[in-house]
């Protein structure tokens, strides 16, 4: 009875945990479609590198550089493409929301790290990234990439409850993972699908915690099969 119950409550949850990520997402080209990278071939590497400075559509590029990634070299978790948040140096990424002051969101993302290729000469790696809600760190997450690979890249879904405080909030995703020599370039965590929606007023932020706690032990297993060597500090 009492498995019964817990099933039952853990559907109820995973039911409303699913209408709201049915609402509008706020995240521009949260899936990095934009623009169009040009698939790997003898006249393409397979990625676009930006750099500190710079920026595609969505998104401003700091630090050192960022990959926008084809599927050609690396499968992408939704769509055809994705961010190495290491280009040539550890780089980030950021985009400023418009937000209403004390109003809940949800933020998902799918994240794992750069895999070894054929013929690389550099063992697996650990790799980390942090991200920012307006100027505060929320979480630091790293990656064990070891037996990742450029067709079993391990994503893991990564969803987090949060409150704005202005009008104008800037998400920021930053590469910890400074790697200068070239082997070791393009070698960083991996970031895609990310989705910002506004949580119901019927979630207060206390229930939708709760809520995501649960969710977060079970249900979020299931949308990952892949989940591989995520780790939060």
């Amino acid at each position: 009875m009492g498995n019964n119950l817990s099933l039952a409550f853990l559907c109820l949850l995973a039911g409303a945990f699913g209408s709201v990520m049915s609402r509008a997402n706020l995240i521009r080209n949260g899936d990095f479609e934009d623009p169009e990278v040009p698939a790997l071939s003898d006249e393409s590497y397979g990625f676009l590198t930006y750099y500190g400075g710079e920026s595609f559509p969505g998104w401003t590029v700091g630090g050192n550089s960022v990959d926008i990634v084809h599927e050609s070299f690396w499968r992408a978790a939704s769509g055809s493409q994705s961010v190495d948040l290491t280009g040539f140096g550890a780089g980030s990424i950021s985009q400023t929301i418009a937000t209403i002051p004390g109003e809940n969101y949800l933020l998902r993302f799918a994240l794992t790290g750069s895999p070894n290729w054929v013929g690389s000469r550099v063992p697996p790696l650990i790799v980390t990234m942090e991200f920012f809600w307006k100027e505060s760190v929320v979480d630091v997450l790293t990656v064990d990439t070891a037996g990742l690979t450029v067709t079993s890249m391990g994503w893991s879904y990564c969803d987090y409850p949060l409150t704005a405080i202005t009008d104008q909030t800037v998400l920021t995703f930053t590469s910890l993972t400074d790697l200068s020599t070239p082997d070791y370039r393009n070698r960083g965590a991996v970031l895609d699908d990310v989705a910002l929606v506004a949580v119901p007023e019927a979630f207060s932020y206390w229930n939708w915690t709760g809520a995501w706690v649960v969710i977060a032990a079970s249900f979020l297993k299931r949308r990952s099969p892949e989940a591989g060597n995520l780790h939060s500090s």
